[in-house]
């Protein structure tokens, strides 16, 4: 169950800290506690909906952005990733072909029939109260969506590829059989677009083997992603062969 999953990379022993980005990395416990604080501004902001939510992600590549997809996980909703680098029309085209229930987004302004949550305020909010993970926790075990991701266009119109938390779920349990030689692996770098399926295959092995999750400024920047390796001593880097050749 991908609720399980997500307990045991909070509470994982293996190493001290969970997430990190360019300019800082967080205890388990702090990046836990920002989970919790976004999945409650995420609950306030839907509980009225009486159902699992579509949450649209439009928010720079730091550790607030991997917070919110396990936020959006661990009470039980679904997540859409938008990429700031696109154009506005194509965010927008997105956005009204998805018709997500609420935008999570930093500075930038939409269309206002999008309800909005900005990460600030997100971030901000009070710790829940024990009860209401314990409603997490039954609502992401029901049947559900995981993510839905956005094709390129290339053939056409832009279509929202729906995963459904069971083959999320699959996914990293074949992980886990699979690669079981490298379960030893300590941390992880995301260095693809979170809007690109790439990242989905680092998140589920963090998953699997409850590595920390570190994320790169800049897919593109091939001195950024090897400086933090190297400071870092990250021993997972997953990519496409091209990006691997160059860097």
């Amino acid at each position: 169950m991908l609720q399980n999953y997500l307990s045991n990379l909070f509470e994982s022993t293996k190493t001290p800290n969970l997430l990190g980005d360019a300019s800082s990395v967080l205890s388990r416990d702090a990046s836990k506690n920002l989970v919790d604080r976004i999945a409650h501004a995420i609950h306030r902001r839907t509980s009225s909906l009486g159902r699992a939510a579509s949450v649209a992600l439009y928010l720079p590549r730091d550790n607030r952005y991997l917070a919110t997809i396990l936020a959006v996980w661990q009470s039980g909703h679904h997540y859409i990733p938008l990429n700031q680098a696109w154009p506005d029309r194509h965010t927008q085209q997105i956005l009204d072909d998805a018709r997500p229930d609420l935008l999570i987004a930093d500075t930038r302004q939409f269309d206002g029939s999008v309800p909005m949550l900005s990460i600030q305020e997100a971030v901000a909010c009070v710790n829940p109260e024990p009860e209401l993970h314990n409603a997490w926790h039954r609502a992401a075990a029901e049947p559900g969506i995981a993510y839905v991701i956005y094709t390129s266009g290339s053939t056409g119109g832009q279509k929202g590829v729906v995963i459904s938390r069971r083959a999320l779920t699959a996914y990293i349990d074949w992980v886990r059989r699979t690669l079981h030689l490298h379960r030893d692996n300590r941390m992880l770098l995301i260095n693809g677009e979170m809007s690109f399926d790439i990242s989905i295959a680092d998140l589920a092995f963090a998953l699997a083997f409850e590595t920390e999750i570190h994320i790169s400024p800049d897919p593109k920047n091939m001195l950024a992603h090897a400086r933090l390796l190297r400071d870092r001593s990250i021993d997972t880097f997953y990519a496409v062969p091209s990006t691997i050749n160059r860097l």
